[in-house]
């Protein structure tokens, strides 16, 4: 093997193709979760059910991806990330502060994650 070819070898596994890209993709699946919580927030404030399967998953991966990017990268989207953080905190507040459709089921048929939100009664508040 050439000296170039060493050299072509080390560019392709130690430098990044495109880290606008990786903080676009990052971005972008914050703002997707995002969106996926504030509809979550909207249904459990008009009392619909509600289905959390799936958005740990989607939040870890958001977190993962933001832990990988360079240190000015991740500085350039840290707004992005705390508005997500600000609508999981609201969503978990609309989520605890109703009670559940059955008091001796916390949850609804289906996935174990769903629970039925209804407004403006803290009788019987989720733990």
């Amino acid at each position: 093997m050439t000296h170039r070819a060493h050299d072509d070898l080390a560019a392709l596994l130690f430098t990044r193709k495109n880290p606008d890209g990786q903080r676009d993709s990052v971005a972008a699946l914050a703002a997707s979760a995002q969106r996926t919580l504030r509809v979550a927030r909207s249904l459990a404030d008009t009392g619909r059910p509600i289905d959390l399967y799936g958005l740990d998953r989607m939040l870890g991966l958001v977190t993962a991806q933001a832990l990988d990017l360079e240190p000015v990268d991740g500085r350039q989207i840290r707004t992005a990330l705390i508005g997500l953080l600000q609508d999981l905190d609201r969503l978990e507040h609309a989520v605890r502060g109703h009670r559940p459709a059955d008091p001796d089921d916390k949850t609804c048929a289906g996935t174990g994650n769903e629970m039925r939100a209804e407004p403006g009664d803290d009788s019987n508040r989720l733990n």
